[in-house]
């Protein structure tokens, strides 16, 4: 956590720090398991398109990355894509905090963003769509600081670009774009640019290169920006207790003083004056917004945080201000908390060293599934005539990644998501499949899918620990001669 020692220079810190880091997710992405999320992303690698139920193309790109570049598929090559991507993100982080500030400034933002927990695995490892939305929304502002400094017409082809590729990346990048819009009206350097026709040039660019997501949609019924758009939109009945709940959440992904601190650069930036503005709606617009959905219904926790990411930049040139003591001792105070934390977690993941309740342990979400899939085919249930199904669409997704898509995998319920599209009902009409639950996720077998299946018959148990700790348990089930009667709700399969 160096930050004044004439002996290294600015590029050697740099390369330092996102190298340590860089080791700290790889050990990470080797013991801890694919999450719910990830393993259903790392599906989506088997099945190229332009679009998903829930997302658009790019988490494709970074969940399969690892595996088509080695053709092995397990934990650390998912993850190779996210790690890759966030070596390219630290490094535009500092290059724009350079380019805004000074050098001093890129140091303490690359090593902010490596150590709120959050970017430092949540985005750094772990496959998310976040992992390219967060590249190319850096990316936009770097470009939009070219247009500032440089008052040249050639860098809105670029931020069209950027603008396309992070709506490629995931939906919510419609706030970039919107934020970005907020920049050239409270700017006076982006504001004559809007007598111009290069911003909304920039604009049409975007959306050419986002029309095959466009394309996918409609030929699928809308029912990506249906689902995801529902979830945000759905009714406004605010709640402070969802409200603050909703920023306790937040809290716990960057850790309170993170919070604290991204919170006071945002006000200092505005203080340093008009200069330093422009960036102002990329933090507020995307923490803002989410926030007061959360007052609505319960978000997931990372929404907001390309606004954060933005922020780390303010924080970082406000804590250059700072007395070196007082900025050194911060930064590394907490950067080896949350060293301890990744790896306290990662022990846990792999050793189950404390006992929680089953689902207070989000570690065992990834466990077992390995061992589920050998002692499948171990014991011969799975066969040309057969096909694999589970009542949820996650547990699918860590049962697909599993068996690595050598057997067909699908959802029998009413919210299959990608699955409803990657197992046609025809295929597997006819066969028998083998069902899959847990001793967290339990459902009433015989009671829920009597009426597809002639027969179904418990066929076994299989009982999986972590160094002699009690882990997961999966109950195996028979269920004979599939009629394709379950009527799903997503429109036709086109």
């Amino acid at each position: 956590m160096i930050l004044n020692n004439n002996k290294i220079t600015a590029q050697q810190k740099l390369f330092l720090i996102i190298g340590s880091f860089t080791l700290l997710r790889i050990i990470v992405s080797i013991f801890v398991e694919p999450g719910f999320d990830e393993a259903y992303y790392g599906m989506y690698s088997y099945h190229l398109s332009a679009g998903y139920f829930d997302h658009p193309p790019l988490v494709a790109v970074s969940a399969g990355l690892g595996r088509f570049l080695t053709g092995v598929s397990n934990s650390l090559t998912l993850r190779i894509g996210a790690i890759v991507i966030f070596v390219f993100t630290s490094l535009s982080v500092y290059k724009l905090a350079e380019k805004i500030f000074n050098k001093k400034t890129g140091i303490i933002s690359v090593i902010l963003l490596n150590i709120i927990p959050y970017f430092c695995v949540g985005l750094g490892a772990f496959v998310i769509p976040d992992n390219f939305l967060g590249l190319f929304w850096v990316g936009s502002l770097l470009v939009l600081y070219q247009i500032r400094k440089t008052d040249k017409s050639k860098y809105f082809y670029f931020l069209g670009v950027m603008g396309g590729l992070a709506l490629l990346s995931k939906y919510h990048a419609v706030l970039l774009i919107f934020a970005i819009f907020l920049s050239f009206l409270i700017d006076d350097k982006f504001r004559k640019w809007m007598k111009t026709p290069y911003p909304y040039v920039s604009f049409i660019i975007a959306i050419l290169i986002f029309i095959p997501n466009l394309l996918w949609n409609y030929q699928h019924n809308w029912v990506s920006y249906i689902y995801q758009f529902g979830k945000s939109a759905s009714g406004f009945d605010f709640s402070f207790l969802k409200f603050f709940r909703g920023i306790m959440v937040q809290m716990g992904y960057l850790l309170p003083w993170h919070m604290g601190i991204l919170v006071a650069g945002t006000i200092w930036v505005w203080k340093k004056g008009k200069e330093y503005r422009w960036l102002l709606p990329q933090i507020i617009v995307p923490i803002l917004i989410f926030t007061i959905i959360g007052g609505t219904r319960q978000i997931l926790p990372h929404w907001p945080m390309p606004g954060y990411l933005v922020a780390i930049i303010a924080s970082a040139a406000m804590i250059g201000e700072w007395k070196d003591k007082i900025s050194k001792r911060y930064l590394f105070s907490t950067g080896i908390f949350t060293i301890i934390l990744v790896l306290f977690v990662t022990i846990q993941a792999e050793f189950g060293i404390i006992s929680l309740n089953q689902k207070s342990d989000v570690t065992l979400d990834g466990q077992g599934w390995k061992k589920l899939a050998q002692h499948l085919e171990q014991k011969n249930y799975i066969n040309k005539n057969r096909f694999l199904f589970t009542h949820k669409w996650f547990l699918s997704g860590e049962l697909a990644f599993a068996v690595k898509n050598r057997y067909p995998v699908t959802v029998i319920n009413d919210s299959p998501h990608a699955f409803y599209y990657w197992v046609d009902d025809i295929t597997i009409t006819g066969k028998d499949g083998i069902y899959i639950g847990t001793n967290r996720y339990k459902t009433e077998v015989n009671e829920k899918y009597s009426i597809y299946f002639k027969q179904i018959t418990a066929i076994d148990t299989l009982k999986t620990a972590r160094y002699g700790n009690k882990a997961k348990t999966f109950y195996i089930w028979l269920c004979e001669d599939y009629n394709g009667q379950f009527k799903y709700p997503y429109g036709n399969k086109r």
